[in-house]
C-alpha cells in the first residue's frame, strides 16, 4: 500500500476497479481494501498498490505498480525499499 509520494522508478501494471460492487460493500478502510485487492496485485506481479478513495470514503480503485530496481540504488530486486536508503 502506497501512502506517500513515490520517488523511486516504477511502472503501472494496471488498475483494479472495485467500484462495481454495491456501495455498502466497498472497502472503507485499508484492511478491507488489502483483502479485496491483495490477490489481484500479487497475480499481476505488482509490488504495491496506489489506492483511490471516493468522496464517501470508500476505496474504489487501486493502481498496481512494480518498482524498477535496476534504475534505483535504494531498491532491492524484490521491489522492497532498503532500510536507511
Amino acid at each position: 500500500m502506497i501512502r506517500n509520494r513515490i520517488i523511486e522508478p516504477y511502472e503501472e501494471l494496471g488498475v483494479i476497479d472495485i467500484d462495481a460492487f454495491a456501495a455498502p460493500q466497498l472497502p472503507n478502510d485499508e484492511e478491507r481494501f488489502r483483502k479485496v485487492v491483495g490477490p489481484q496485485v500479487c497475480a499481476m506481479g505488482g509490488h504495491a498498490v496506489i489506492p483511490a478513495i471516493n468522496i464517501y470514503g470508500r476505496w474504489v480503485q487501486g493502481t498496481v505498480i512494480r518498482f524498477h530496481p535496476a534504475e534505483c540504488d535504494r531498491c532491492e530486486t524484490a521491489g522492497i525499499m532498503k532500510e536507511g536508503g
